[in-house]
């Protein structure tokens, strides 16, 4: 029996892939702290898919049962392999569940822990919306989530269209004490001032009592959208394009001086003037923030008004562009392409792994960042 299971529930957007990986490759200083962060492949850690639990806790529609299928699997595997007192799991994923599956995954750990801590950390929800809304469009065909959905056409002046229940921090939140003591949940605003040494993998360490000597590795794999981009998504919106297309499309197209996307000011501020009180209330009984009503409440980032450079020819040269007959060919090459940066990730992290205070690799890593973009940035541990 484990004396305490630490399930990190994310939420995305929040810095879960850097937690992740950093959890991964510092598994060390973990088992010197009595931790295991125990993944599907815990002997080579080799791919990114192994450095989180979420095949375990995956994002389903109502009517399948892989959790129900997976998670006992999980558990067996825990129970054969971890040797320590205390255990990490970690899956943004695992935020999206409904409370019916919420229930039940908590119930299984309580199998074999005695006691479980949930630590989530909490995007302001116009933020959120925006980052959420953004990533859906370069990911995927349709966005849907496991309560609802979230419309293209506005991310937030349409109550009709938007799920609120994802945004509604506080009800979530209160249905997990229903489950486990009060005490051991634990929240944070993911804003930097309010983060230790204004950096989420710091503060996660800190909350579970490691205060150095681990490596940070951090991932960068999310391109920033500009007003423009959005446009051009949803122009191919409903085509069946994969999201590695996509996204060498839109970086390949764009134009480094359009502006990020955004909203305007009164929409944000109409949007999360929706759930201010229960962020209050989240506040109020759970703590884990400076801020009265739980985040920071400055607007001033936001323009007055949208305003954005765009004609009519570069919209349809960039439809144009992925009509072409030999689009289906471009793709494979930059399939093949994304295929070769994955092989070269997986190298040089089994090498990070095997020599870790190898100053060469990191040297050489940094050399080559300017070629393989989606790579990892270090900071040593101290």
């Amino acid at each position: 029996m484990l004396k305490e299971i630490i399930f990190h529930i994310g939420s995305n957007k929040t810095g879960s892939s850097s937690i992740q990986l950093s959890l991964a490759t510092n598994h060390e200083i973990l088992f010197k702290n009595n931790y295991t962060y125990y993944t599907y492949n815990p002997v080579t850690r080799i791919a990114f898919d192994d450095v989180n639990n979420n095949v375990f806790f995956p994002i389903e529609d109502k009517n399948s049962n892989l959790l129900y299928q997976r998670l006992p699997i999980f558990i067996e595997k825990i129970k054969k392999n971890v040797k320590t007192d205390k255990l990490i799991i970690s899956a943004e994923t695992a935020f999206y569940m409904s409370e019916n599956q919420m229930k039940f995954v908590l119930q299984e750990l309580k199998k074999i822990s005695h006691s479980i801590k949930l630590v989530g950390y909490l995007r302001r929800q116009d933020k959120y919306a925006i980052s959420m809304y953004c990533q859906s469009l370069k990911v995927k065909s349709h966005i849907n989530f496991e309560n609802g959905t979230l419309c293209l056409d506005n991310v937030f002046n349409s109550k009709k269209n938007i799920n609120h229940k994802m945004f509604d921090y506080y009800k979530k939140i209160k249905f997990i004490s229903s489950l486990i003591p009060k005490d051991n949940i634990i929240i944070r605003p993911f804003e930097r001032s309010q983060l230790i040494n204004n950096d989420v993998v710091d503060d996660f360490y800190n909350i579970i009592g490691i205060k150095k000597g681990f490596d940070r590795l951090k991932i960068h794999t999310n391109t920033s959208l500009s007003y423009v981009d959005v446009i051009k998504l949803k122009s191919i919106y409903g085509l069946d394009i994969v999201a590695h297309i996509k996204k060498y499309y839109i970086i390949k197209y764009s134009k480094k001086n359009n502006k990020k996307f955004t909203t305007d000011k009164k929409s944000a501020i109409i949007f999360y003037t929706i759930f201010k009180e229960s962020n209050r209330m989240l506040k109020k009984e759970f703590g884990g923030s400076k801020e009265e009503n739980f985040f920071n409440e400055n607007f001033d980032f936001y323009p007055e008004k949208i305003s954005h450079d765009h004609t009519k020819n570069e919209i349809q040269s960039f439809i144009k562009k992925i009509k072409h007959p030999l689009f289906p060919l471009f793709s494979q090459l930059i399939l093949t392409r994304v295929r070769i940066i994955a092989l070269y990730n997986s190298i040089f992290f089994l090498l990070y792994k095997i020599f870790k205070n190898s100053n060469f690799i990191k040297k050489y890593h940094m050399k080559n960042q300017e070629l393989f973009p989606q790579q990892y940035s270090f900071k040593a541990g101290k």
